[in-house]
């Protein structure tokens, strides 16, 4: 019988020979390091929603032609178009291949999924965005919200352009430093964020809400890219949230487990039923831990305290800081409560 050391050492060293049962996915899970478009696409891609269906549609395809991808794409746009009369704003409704093509290309630049030549294939962040919430309409639900939020916030654009918002905005009064399409996606992200209000639903004038107001403050004083997730879940849950994990070990593996048989499908070897990979479950953790506990962990405290409960747990837990990839192994039948 081998040794629980020795016998995570040879699960470590058979990580290699196992990223086939992925087909397509970045199993590599690189977060900081994760390779991205570093130039900013053309085009315009204005509703957040779309990225979102463009995630699921992704991961019942796996890795596809972009022209085979794009007609998917639109024929589940047709399917929710319709509420978007019903939103706050009409704009960037996704009718036509140029623009399901602006939103793919959006898409690589956010790091949502990966574009290689003219093939599209899901990265962990595809599993995470297209599985945060079971919401469909334009206007997000809070999950969402922080969701996103988290993951464009990581984008240096992004923190200069909330900085440099007005109390009231128009499209033209940033056009110096950016084309007037980025400005139009951005601007219309941070309407569907809650952090502008629009002044009509087609043209006009953004304000900054509360939320935005403060999240502008906040960067602009130390361009915290986590204090302004803080501050930013906070206004979303009308709450106010700590940054840290304070809570139980059987609190963090309810949570633990619960985005582990929600992300199974996506996240499963086909090669090994009990190999996972961990960046997605980790993401997915992280936001139902901010919505249910008003705590913001960073993914560093969730990868050392899976790693100290899996010790004592029938798990296997494996994280190379150097690629920032991860693996989760489960020994036996998983208790889903």
């Amino acid at each position: 019988m081998p040794k629980k050391n020795s016998l995570k050492i040879n699960i470590g060293k058979r990580l290699n020979k196992e990223r086939s049962c992925f087909e397509g996915y970045e199993i590599m899970l690189r977060t900081r390091t994760e390779k991205t478009s570093s130039s900013m696409p053309y085009g315009e891609a204005r509703r957040l929603r779309y990225f979102v269906l463009i995630c699921q549609e992704l991961l019942a395809s796996r890795s596809v032609n972009i022209d085979f991808l794009i007609d998917r794409i639109l024929l589940q746009a047709k399917k929710v178009n319709s509420k978007l009369e019903k939103y706050k704003r009409k704009t960037g409704i996704m009718r036509t291949k140029p623009v399901a093509r602006n939103y793919v290309r959006f898409s690589r630049w956010l790091n949502f999924l990966q574009l290689d030549g003219r093939l599209v294939s899901p990265n962990s962040y595809t599993v995470f965005v297209g599985n945060m919430d079971s919401w469909d309409d334009f206007s997000l639900s809070k999950k969402e919200k922080i969701g996103f939020f988290l993951m464009i916030i990581k984008k240096r654009e992004i923190i200069d352009f909330i900085t440099s918002l007005k109390v009231k905005s128009r499209v033209k009064d940033y056009t110096v430093n950016l084309s007037e399409h980025f400005v139009e996606s951005f601007l219309e992200w941070l309407v569907d964020l809650g952090i502008l209000e629009p002044s009509s639903k087609s043209f006009g004038y953004f304000s900054l809400t509360s939320t935005g107001y403060k999240l502008k403050e906040t960067l602009t004083k130390n361009r915290s890219i986590f204090e302004a997730s803080r501050i930013f879940s906070s206004c979303i849950l009308n709450s106010d949230v700590s940054i840290g994990l304070s809570i139980s070990d059987s609190e963090f593996l309810r949570v633990f487990f619960a985005s582990l048989k929600y992300l199974a499908e996506y996240t499963r070897s086909e090669l090994d039923s009990s190999l996972y990979s961990a960046l997605p479950i980790l993401l997915h953790s992280q936001l139902n831990i901010i919505v249910e506990f008003n705590q913001l962990p960073s993914l560093h405290t969730l990868i050392e305290k899976l790693k100290d409960i899996s010790k004592t747990r029938d798990l296997i837990f494996n994280w190379d800081h150097l690629t920032n990839r991860g693996y989760i192994k489960t020994k036996g039948e998983i208790s889903w409560r």
